[in-house]
């Protein structure tokens, strides 16, 4: 039955419609450091869904792992689990340019097309396998999957709706691949325990006292112990924290426990040797609880050490960080900030008696900030108000301040001196400085490009010392593992930097920035580029042919595609005054990417011939020319 081809109104000459090939890239078409080129039939299919009720998503709006599962990176080596084992890094699934009306679900599960040997597994989170988007970020926790397999990988299904009903196509998202290792180890410890006490009690002596806030003489060991009794020396991963025992003191208190060596600790050769400790506050009967997460055991440990007392009365006035750098709270992440940033958190500093409560009549000592000697070496610390103030009722609060020099675990000390002399310091909890921030973005020159056109990438990096880096150019296009280097380029005085090539199929393309110089590594957005196939007709003569006459119609295409692919030979006849497509063949390309098809003409009266090549992963559409043929 004649009819109409889709973008090709009856009546019309296909030739005037054009039969050219209709792009299907978008600016951000696929999942940041995921891309591909299967990414453009996502987008077209998400862009079909809809319906009643059914709302659209924005073409800039895409789902990524912001963190991948096991900590997976491109071009590192795969991660490595073990079966039944919460992953020591959890995936973070992020939404780019989230739109504010609609609230966004995550839903995570195994690849089904994975894994590729072994399984199949089931995935468990303690989280839940499906968590709400918080900020345009759905953050998963306790992850872990039961079976051995290699190259497993997530696939993730965002959800959005809004609470007038309307509902998102979904979008999805796949991980970086990761295997987990069968037979997972045996908890690599029975037990743990203080091997030495707290303040070196000794179980039936006399109950040890140091003052409050002062560190104490004999500070706490820790060590993980097999089924024997003997320490496990190949113990490099567990992880003990301290904290005070829950109901201690017995009289006194509640006291804080701070030790400079902060109160968690990985043990090493099996044993976590704790300093600097100290309880602030007054008591008898303190106790401590030692507990342990180990990436190599699903078992959680602990023990509590003998009783002690902190006592306040032959402690006098001290230092003591009421606010944190950076905010920082005992037993919570640590936290951290840009280079030569100022915290959004500044330091407070109190003098506080031997109870631990301010002294509100002091307004003569004065405080001084520093970096601790235990800190990373080659900061810099500064504050908009000086490193040296004097407290107002007992109280200085610092300003502006901020470090300039990355590094992890950096500690500042209060120093404080009265008129009768220094005062016990105090340590700060510990932080972290990150290299500067910076961005990458990149433009492609055009999103379509015909067979050896050249295409430039431009990439731009902001953040202070862009000038002079040296910025990465990948692609990945059908039959890449993963992604390719192009090639390099130096960023320019203002951060800009270009590379030209000519693109031999459709892919992906980005930009990596590896980090240097005190600024963070970046990468950019991926951006799609298609290919135009060129199609050719030949021949393009007899165009008068007595019916019954066969003529061999080939059809070349450009690029050649990597693959299996067609053309499709169409066939239009003009009917009471305009044309209708009649019918079509599909020939597959051969390597050579050429089709041929030997046609009869059949039928009396006036014909359009045209060959189109479908979008593929290595090519968008594109027609040929129609060849006009009267058949008498």
């Amino acid at each position: 039955m004649p009819g109409s081809v889709a973008g090709v109104p009856n009546g019309q000459d296909p030739q005037e419609v054009g039969m050219r090939a209709i792009p299907i890239v978008s600016r951000r078409g696929a999942a940041r450091g995921l891309a591909t080129v299967a990414s453009l039939a996502l987008v077209a299919s998400v862009l079909a869904l809809g319906g009643a009720g059914a709302g659209r998503a924005s073409a800039d709006t895409y789902p990524y792992f912001s963190t991948q599962p096991l900590g997976a990176n491109i071009g590192g080596g795969i991660k490595t689990g073990d079966e039944g084992v919460p992953w020591s890094v959890q995936p973070v699934v992020s939404l780019d340019s989230p739109d504010p009306t609609y609230t966004y679900t995550v839903s995570l599960q195994i690849d089904p097309s994975s894994p590729d040997t072994g399984g199949p597994g089931y995935l468990y989170c303690g989280s839940g396998t499906t968590v709400a988007m918080i900020g345009g970020h759905a953050q998963f926790s306790g992850c872990d999957i039961d079976t051995a397999g290699t190259a497993y990988s997530l696939l993730a299904t965002v959800n959005g709706s809004t609470d007038l009903g309307m509902v998102l196509p979904p979008m999805q998202v796949t991980s970086l691949a990761f295997n987990i290792r069968g037979a997972g180890p045996s908890p690599i410890s029975t037990q743990i325990q203080f091997t030495t006490q707290p303040l070196g009690a000794n179980l039936g002596g006399s109950r040890p006292s140091a003052p409050a806030g002062r560190s104490w003489g004999v500070q706490p060991v820790v060590s993980v112990l097999n089924e024997s009794g003997g320490v496990v020396t190949s113990d490099n991963s567990t992880v003990v924290q301290l904290r005070v025992t829950d109901g201690t003191p017995m009289t006194g208190g509640p006291g804080n426990l701070s030790c400079s060596s902060g109160t968690s600790m990985t043990v090493r050769n099996g044993v976590a040797r704790f300093s600097g400790c100290a309880i602030d506050v007054p008591g008898t009967y303190y106790q401590l609880t030692a507990s342990t997460y180990s990436t190599g055991s699903t078992r959680v440990l602990a023990d509590q050490s003998l009783a002690f007392d902190i006592t306040g009365g032959s402690t006098g006035a001290r230092a003591k960080f009421t606010t944190q750098p950076l905010g920082a709270n005992l037993g919570g992440p640590v936290p951290s900030a840009p280079s030569g940033t100022p915290w959004s958190t500044q330091p407070v500093v109190s003098i506080v008696d031997a109870s631990g409560r301010v002294v509100t009549t002091d307004y003569d000592t004065v405080v001084t900030l520093s970096i601790d000697s235990q800190s990373p070496r080659g900061g810099t610390l500064a504050c908009a108000g000086g490193l040296t103030q004097q407290v107002g009722a007992g109280v200085v609060g610092f300003y502006g301040c901020g470090i300039t020099g990355p590094g992890t675990g950096y500690v500042l000390r209060a120093t404080a001196r009265s008129l009768a002399g220094n005062l016990i310091y105090d340590l700060s909890l510990p932080f972290t400085i990150t290299s500067v921030a910076s961005a990458l973005d990149q433009y492609p020159s055009a999103y379509t490009v015909t067979p050896n056109q050249n295409l430039t990438l431009t990439a731009t990096l902001s953040g202070k010392g862009a000038n002079g880096q040296s910025i990465v150019f990948q692609r990945q296009q059908a039959g890449d593992s993963g992604w390719v280097n192009l090639g390099t380029a130096q960023t320019s005085a203002t951060g800009v930097a270009t590379y030209t090539f000519v693109p031999t199929w459709t892919a992906s393309y980005r930009s990596v920035f590896n980090g240097a110089g005190g600024l963070s590594a970046a990468t950019s957005g991926p951006d799609s580029v298609a290919v135009q196939s060129v199609v050719t007709l030949t021949p393009t003569s007899p165009t008068s042919v007595k019916k019954g006459t066969t003529v061999k119609y080939t059809a070349r295409v450009v690029p050649t595609p990597g693959g299996s692919a067609s053309v499709r030979f169409l066939f239009y006849q003009y009917r009471n005054g305009a044309w209708a497509y009649s019918t079509q063949r599909s020939v597959s390309l051969s390597s050579a990417g050429a089709a041929t098809l030997a046609w009869k003409w059949a039928t009396a009266g006036k014909w359009y011939v045209v060959a189109n090549a479908p979008t593929t992963a290595w090519y968008a559409q594109g027609s040929s020319k129609t060849i006009r043929v009267t058949v008498k």
